[in-house]
C-alpha cells in the first residue's frame, strides 16, 4: 500500500500556520506605525480636547444665568416635567433640543455646569470628526491629518472655551453646529431626507439652526442635483420662517438696527472673533480680509468647478457660518453698538476660518502639502496666543460668584443672587425636589467639607492680630433683609485661602460662599497680593452667633477683633 504521508514532516505534526495566513506584526512594526506621522497628528490632536475637558474640570458647578429661565419652564415645583415648557423660546431662540438636555440631566444626573460643559465637550469632538469626513478624500493622508490638528485647535481654542465653561451655552451653539454639519455631510452625499432631518433638528436647537438649511440648498445646487434635493430643504426653511414669525414674541434685546454700516461691523467683527475676541478695529480688518479671500475663491472655483467637486461641502460650510453669523449681527447690531464679538460665537468664527482654509488651500497654486503645514503652524500659533490670561479671562470671571450663589441656594440665603440665578427661591425648591446641585451629594462648602459638617472648633486658631489691616481687613458683617453677609480679604505668603464659611457654637457648617473673590483695590495695595484675595460668606439672618472660618491648608483660622477696621473706616471696600 502507497504510503499517504507525502510530507516531509514528521507522523503526528500538526501545522500551526494555514498556507497564504498573513505574518503578524512585530512588536517593533507596531510601534512603527505608531510613529508614522498621520498617527501622531491625529493623536496630536487630541491634546487640544484635552486640554479644555481640564478647564471644565476647573470650572464652577453651578449653572449660568440662561439656564435659569429654562428650569421655570420646563420643571414643575415638584421636579416633573413641564412638556410644554420645552416648546418655548429662549431670548427668542428656538430652543427644544438644549431645554430637553437641560431637562435630563437635572432628572437623571445632578443638574451641574459641569455635566453640561462635557455634553458640549462631545459637541465640539463630534464636530470635530464631521470635518474629519469632509476633508477630500483624495487629499494625502498627511493634509488631512494637518488639517485635522488645526481644525482641533481651532474648535477647543481657549477664545473659544465659553461655551465649555459655560456648559449651557455650548449645549445650544455647538448642537445646532453638530446638525448642521451633518446635514452638509448627508446632502454631500445625496441622502436628501436624512439632510432635511437635520436641518430641522438643527432648528429646533437655536436660531443659528436657521443657515442650515441654506447650506444644503447650496450644495444642491452646486451638486446640479436634480430640483426636489433643493427645493425640499427651501420648504422647511420658508416653513420654519412662517412658524417663527407667528410663535415668537419678537427679540429680547432691543430693537435690530437698521443702519447698514451698524451691521455690516457687527458681521464683520462676528466672523473675526476667533482672531479677535475684543472685536477692535483689528476685527474689522480681519473679517473685511476673510471675505475678500472667499470672494476671490468663489471667482476662482466657478471658473475651474467642474474640476473641483471635492470642495462643494466646503461650500456648505461656509455659507451655514456666514448665514448664522448674518442672523446674529441682524439680532445684535444695536444692542452691542455693532461689536459682534462675544465668547460664545468663537465656534462660528471658527468654522467660516478652516472652511475657507479648505478651500484657499485646494485652490492655491503652490503645493498643497506646504500650505497645510503653514496652517497647522499658524493655528498652533493661535492657540498659545488665545491662552492668554485677558481673553480666557472673561470666560471664567464669574465663577467665584457663582460658588457664592450656590452656597446661598444651599443654605436657605439666596435672596441676593437674582443677577446670578433667575428667581432663586424658586429655583431653590425645584433643585431641592429633584436632588440637584447644590442639593446634590457631590456639594461641598469648601475645603473637602460634606454641607453639614462639623468642625472641631477646638482646632481652630485665631490669625495674629499683627496682620491687620495690613494683609486683610473684615469689610462687612451685614444684615439684608433675611441674609447675613460678611466679607473681606486676607493675605497669607504661601497660604492661599481655600474656603470661607460659617459655623454656629458647635462647629456645625450653617454658610459658606467664595474665597477667590476678584479684589481690584487689593491687587493695587502690593505687586505680591494676589487680585483674588476676597472672601465672602452667606448664611440665613438668624444665624446670628455664626463665625467665620477661613480654610487653609493648614488648618481652620478665625480673624482677630483687629481685622475689623474702625468705625470711620468701615465703609466695605469695592469688590
Amino acid at each position: 500500500m502507497e504510503n499517504a504521508i507525502t510530507s516531509t514532516e514528521a507522523p503526528g505534526h500538526v501545522a500551526t500556520e494555514q498556507p497564504g495566513e498573513p505574518e503578524r506584526p512585530s512588536l517593533r512594526g507596531r510601534f512603527e506605525r505608531l510613529l508614522q506621522p498621520v498617527t501622531l497628528l491625529v493623536l496630536l490632536a487630541l491634546l487640544p480636547p484635552l486640554l479644555m475637558a481640564r478647564r471644565v474640570h476647573q470650572a464652577a458647578q453651578l449653572n449660568y444665568q440662561d439656564y435659569w429661565p429654562s428650569m421655570l419652564r420646563i420643571a414643575n415645583p415638584d421636579g416633573s416635567l413641564h412638556l410644554r415648557g420645552i416648546f418655548t423660546y429662549q431670548n427668542e431662540h428656538p430652543f427644544v433640543i438644549p431645554q430637553t438636555v437641560f431637562y435630563l440631566d437635572a432628572k437623571l444626573l445632578q443638574g451641574t455646569n459641569h455635566e453640561l460643559g462635557y455634553f458640549s465637550w462631545l459637541m465640539g469632538l463630534v464636530s470635530l470628526g464631521l470635518l474629519w469626513l469632509l476633508f477630500p478624500r483624495s487629499w494625502s493622508p498627511l493634509t488631512r491629518g494637518l488639517l485635522l490638528l488645526a481644525s482641533s485647535m481651532v474648535l477647543f481654542c481657549p477664545s473659544g472655551a465659553w461655551n465649555f465653561v459655560r456648559g449651557m451655552s455650548g449645549v445650544a451653539w455647538l448642537t445646532a453646529n453638530v446638525f448642521a454639519l451633518l446635514a452638509v455631510l448627508l446632502a454631500t452625499r445625496r441622502r436628501t431626507v436624512l439632510a432635511v432631518l437635520a436641518c430641522a433638528v438643527a432648528l429646533l436647537t437655536y436660531g443659528t439652526g436657521f443657515g442650515a438649511p441654506v447650506a444644503i440648498i447650496v450644495v444642491a445646487l452646486l451638486n446640479r442635483d436634480k430640483r426636489w434635493r433643493w427645493l425640499l430643504p427651501l420648504g422647511l426653511l420658508l416653513g420654519a420662517v412662517v412658524v417663527y414669525a407667528a410663535t415668537s414674541q419678537g427679540g429680547t434685546s432691543g430693537a435690530h438696527g437698521h443702519d447698514p454700516a451698524l451691521l455690516t461691523q457687527t458681521f464683520l467683527t462676528n466672523i473675526a472673533t476667533m482672531w479677535e475676541p475684543a472685536g477692535g478695529s483689528p476685527g474689522l480688518l480681519i473679517g473685511a480680509a476673510g471675505l475678500a479671500v472667499l470672494v476671490w475663491c468663489a471667482l476662482r472655483y466657478w471658473a475651474l468647478r467642474d474640476s473641483l467637486a471635492e470642495l462643494i461641502p466646503w461650500w456648505g460650510v461656509a455659507v451655514y457660518s456666514l448665514a448664522a453669523s448674518a442672523l446674529i449681527s441682524l439680532g445684535r447690531s444695536q444692542t452691542f453698538d455693532g461689536n459682534g464679538a462675544q465668547g460664545r460665537y468663537v465656534s462660528l468664527s471658527a468654522l467660516f476660518w478652516i472652511a475657507l482654509a479648505v478651500i484657499a488651500i485646494r485652490l492655491v497654486s503652490q503645493p498643497r502639502e506646504l500650505v497645510a503645514r503653514g496652517l497647522a503652524a499658524a493655528a498652533a500659533v493661535l492657540v498659545f496666543w488665545g491662552a492668554s490670561p485677558s481673553v480666557f479671562a472673561n470666560a471664567i470671571a464669574q465663577a467665584p460668584g457663582q460658588d457664592l450663589a450656590a452656597a446661598g441656594l444651599r443654605y436657605g440665603a439666596a435672596s441676593p443672587f437674582a443677577t446670578n440665578v433667575y428667581q432663586p427661591q424658586q429655583q431653590a425648591a425645584r433643585l431641592q425636589k429633584m436632588g440637584d446641585y447644590p442639593f446634590s451629594s457631590d456639594y461641598s462648602p469648601g475645603c473637602g467639607l460634606k454641607p453639614d459638617a462639623t468642625v472641631d472648633l477646638s482646632r481652630v486658631r485665631s490669625l495674629p492680630a499683627g496682620m491687620f489691616p495690613k494683609f486683610g481687613v473684615l469689610d462687612g458683617d451685614t444684615v439684608t433683609g433675611d441674609v447675613r453677609e460678611v466679607n473681606g480679604w486676607i493675605f497669607r505668603l504661601g497660604h492661599p485661602t481655600e474656603c470661607a464659611i460659617l459655623v454656629d457654637p458647635s462647629g456645625k457648617v450653617v454658610g459658606a460662599g467664595s474665597a477667590k473673590i476678584q479684589r481690584s483695590d487689593v491687587a493695587a495695595i502690593a505687586s505680591n497680593y494676589p487680585p483674588n484675595a476676597g472672601f465672602e460668606a452667606v448664611t440665613p439672618a438668624a444665624n446670628t452667633d455664626a463665625t467665620l472660618l477661613l480654610g487653609f491648608d493648614d488648618g481652620f483660622f478665625t480673624l482677630p477683633p483687629s481685622a475689623t477696621p474702625p468705625p470711620a473706616d468701615a465703609t466695605p471696600a469695592g469688590k
